[in-house]
């Protein structure tokens, strides 16, 4: 059995919140990265991805957030929210807790945007 990445999205307060739930690696990274070239999330002006689902992050897909992040540019916000502890490390060992706000719950994410 191929390992799955399931992504769905819902607005909050003003926030696009993006669900992500699986495994993000070599074979799901193009399902992700269609995502978020897609309208819902190019038109987005706050984006907060919740990991509490997301059971493995490669490489990968470490690259598309900040593909995400870098699209975003100055035009709009990218946090993430509720890291497993080992998907908060990767970003911790990367370096990348500097360039993304990571929260440990939604509902913090979302007053930061605020």
């Amino acid at each position: 059995m191929q390992p799955q990445l399931e992504i769905t999205h819902e607005v909050r307060d003003n926030c696009l919140l993006v669900h992500l739930a699986g495994m993000l690696d070599g074979n799901t990274c193009p399902q992700f990265e269609a995502f978020i070239h897609s309208d819902v999330v190019t038109q987005a002006q706050t984006i907060i991805v919740n990991l509490s689902e997301l059971q493995y992050l490669s490489s990968a897909g470490v690259s598309l957030f900040i593909i995400l992040q870098q699209n975003k540019g100055g035009s709009a916000s990218v946090s993430l929210a509720q890291p497993k502890a080992s998907v908060s490390e990767v970003f911790k060992l990367l370096g990348l807790d500097a360039l993304f706000s990571i929260h440990a719950t939604i509902e913090d994410a979302i007053k930061h945007q605020h």
